[in-house]
């Protein structure tokens, strides 16, 4: 398993980050995606994203919302059905099918590294009430060892300022989305096998 993702609080958003305007992207000297023809785009809130699952099949995910509480990340909903990649669907159906999950991400990181490509737009689909959980000890101690069940975790909706402490993980705060920002390729991961693949405990 990898490390788990960098943990940190309370990042300062950018004044576009905060405004919710479009992000203006440019990535001098860096080869994109084989499917971007561009090295400047904009990316706003409903933007719709294609991942190849394999050769034969792809997924969407579409950028929903900021978090302003998690270092200004973005919210991703990934969808659970796969199309096959000959195909070309509506946008619309594509975001009104069944959500698999939700996570905090940098959606232009994702494009930077050629895992998913911007295909359209559509608006999202309903409200963006998600709930997150996170806890100080998916770091390791400074024995190395890995804390398997916390008692620390806490949990919380998108911009809420109030952390709710909840200890160890029951009810509905255990069927919470993981609030980590989550590394594009173990969004993928998650995409193709159900789960990440980097340590949590529980």
């Amino acid at each position: 398993s990898g490390q788990p993702p960098d943990v940190v609080r309370n990042g300062r958003p950018t004044p576009a980050q905060e405004s919710g305007e479009a992000l203006i992207l440019t990535f001098p000297g860096i080869r994109m995606h084989p499917h971007s023809n561009v090295k400047r785009f904009v990316c706003r809130i409903g933007d719709v994203f294609a991942v190849t699952i394999d050769r034969s099949c792809v997924k969407y995910l579409q950028y929903v919302a900021n978090d302003r509480t998690q270092l200004a990340s973005n919210v991703i909903r990934v969808f659970k059905k796969s199309y096959p990649s000959r195909l070309t669907p509506q946008l619309d159906d594509v975001v009104r099918g069944e959500v698999d999950f939700h996570a905090h991400c940098l959606v232009r990181l994702g494009v930077r590294l050629g895992v998913w490509s911007k295909v359209g737009h559509a608006a999202p689909v309903g409200d963006v009430d998600v709930l997150f959980r996170d806890t100080n000890d998916v770091v390791a101690s400074p024995s190395g060892e890995r804390v398997q069940v916390s008692h620390t975790w806490y949990v919380w909706h998108i911009n809420d300022h109030e952390f709710t402490p909840v200890g160890r993980l029951t009810g509905r705060a255990k069927q919470a989305e993981i609030g980590f920002v989550i590394p594009p390729d173990e969004i993928v991961k998650r995409m193709k096998t159900g789960r990440y693949e980097f340590f949590c405990p529980l």
